[in-house]
């Protein structure tokens, strides 16, 4: 995956994050993987344990697309 390819997936997958009040908090301890959690919005990656450590940006999207499909059924949305 190229890295144009990357920040675009990061910065889509940080906007549905904020509609659900959390935030992909970033490290890269230089080691040449980046480290990803999900946190509350204003939270640091170190703040917190956060609410999942995803290993890849596939695996984020795919807990926030679960977070987003629980809030639309206990709200009361009809699947």
């Amino acid at each position: 995956m190229s890295t144009n390819k990357h920040k675009h997936k990061l910065s889509d997958l940080r906007k549905f994050a904020g509609t659900l009040g959390l935030e992909i908090a970033k490290y890269s301890p230089g080691d040449g993987r980046t480290r990803y959690k999900l946190v509350r919005i204003g939270q640091q990656y170190f703040e917190t344990d956060g609410y999942y450590r995803p290993t890849t940006l596939s695996e984020a999207h795919a807990f926030l697309a679960g977070m987003a499909f629980r809030k639309h059924v206990t709200e009361g949305g009809q699947v």
